[in-house]
């Protein structure tokens, strides 16, 4: 049989065009872990004021773009984000994956993108951020979750 108008297979084709295009998430979400910077974090200080939970959307991959200001004086130095991840919103881990911005030469604007793999779970917020450098505080902290289906 081949196929044409009222057989299975045109209709299966049309049912599955119908999903994909009724899919509440089949657009870019771009948002900030936080809803305005910290603004600052003291020299080897750690801050864990809340962030937003920012939906992955069952997404495979995320990007995460954590910038500041600051380690002007204190070139090597590292700032790390800790981010935490759920399936459902209500269990976290308790085991976070670091990002680790190193500036080169003690740049005083920093931006660094990282690629996550999110796979099974649906939420990922952040829990802290650490600020490594024993001389200077960082500024202006944020990151943007970049969310694309």
């Amino acid at each position: 049989m081949t196929p044409g108008a009222g057989s299975l297979e045109t209709l299966s084709i049309i049912s599955f065009h119908k999903v994909i295009q009724m899919h509440p998430y089949t657009q870019d979400v771009t948002k900030n872990l936080w809803a305005s910077d910290i603004a600052s974090i003291a020299a080897s200080a750690t801050d864990t004021t809340a962030s937003r939970i920012i939906d992955t959307m069952y997404a495979e991959e995320i990007s995460v773009q954590v910038y500041f200001t600051g380690h002007a004086a204190g070139a090597g130095t590292t700032t790390t984000v800790n981010l935490i991840v759920s399936p459902d919103g209500t269990n976290w881990d308790t085991a976070a994956t670091q990002i680790l911005v190193t500036p080169q030469n003690g740049a005083s604007k920093v931006s660094k993108t990282f690629l996550i793999d999110v796979r099974g779970y649906k939420y990922i917020k952040a829990l802290s951020v650490v600020n490594d450098d024993a001389d200077t505080a960082v500024d202006n902290v944020n990151a943007i979750c970049y969310v694309k289906w």
